[in-house]
């Protein structure tokens, strides 16, 4: 993954944690890109299972393996 790729990833996850799946001209107006630059980094990102199309429109990050196990071992320790 190139730094683009981890900055188009940055603005989605963030957006995401703020409950907003964004759209294709809302990443466009957030980051600068064309839909024509965009569309290759999100196609990359979702290939490697980064994200994942809500619809035609827009995306949402998908959490790490990683990141569901320590939320899981954090609800443990609470219950």
């Amino acid at each position: 993954m190139n730094n683009e790729d981890r900055l188009i990833l940055i603005v989605i996850k963030g957006m995401c944690e703020g409950h907003v799946f964004p759209s294709i001209e809302t990443l466009c107006l957030s980051t600068g890109h064309s839909r024509k630059t965009l569309f290759p980094i999100l196609y990359r990102l979702s290939k490697e299972g980064k994200i994942a199309w809500v619809n035609e429109d827009a995306v949402m990050s998908v959490p790490s393996q990683n990141h569901n196990l320590t939320t899981s071992t954090s609800v443990q320790k609470i219950i």
